[in-house]
């Protein structure tokens, strides 16, 4: 596709449109999931509709069954290394929902990665290292 048909894509996906249809989504992943005994789990990534604190807080409050797996990194958009403290500080407010299943434990060290990993622990909540 052509880079106007990517924008329109995108744009269509960030429509309420498109959020509506990732929540029907989902939804029948959830029941899916129910009937096979396991959970879903969500990884929220930047550039993605669950990409930041305001959609990952929705989805958790709407779809309160589905687990989300908590990833700094991920969340963080290419060329932001900068706001990496703030994100983490941000982050530990949202450490308390049960919807947070899993911390990823990155591999940049930083004061505030590590007070985001003691939140976690302090609150039961697993971390997890991915790409070792």
């Amino acid at each position: 596709g052509s880079e106007p048909d990517s924008i329109a894509a995108a744009f269509a996906r960030w429509a309420p449109h498109g959020k509506a249809e990732l929540e029907n989504r989902l939804r029948a992943w959830e029941r899916a999931c129910a009937q096979a005994g396991i959970e879903l789990l969500i990884w929220p990534r930047a550039g993605t509709l669950v990409s930041d604190i305001p959609g990952l807080l929705n989805i958790a409050r709407k779809m309160e069954t589905v687990g989300v797996v908590l990833d700094p990194e991920a969340l963080l958009p290419s060329g932001f290394a900068m706001r990496r403290d703030d994100l983490n500080t941000r982050l530990q407010q949202v450490l308390e929902l049960g919807a947070v299943r899993a911390v990823v434990r990155g591999v940049e060290a930083s004061p505030s990665a590590a007070e985001l990993q003691e939140r976690a622990r302090a609150l039961g909540k697993p971390l997890i290292r991915v790409g070792v």
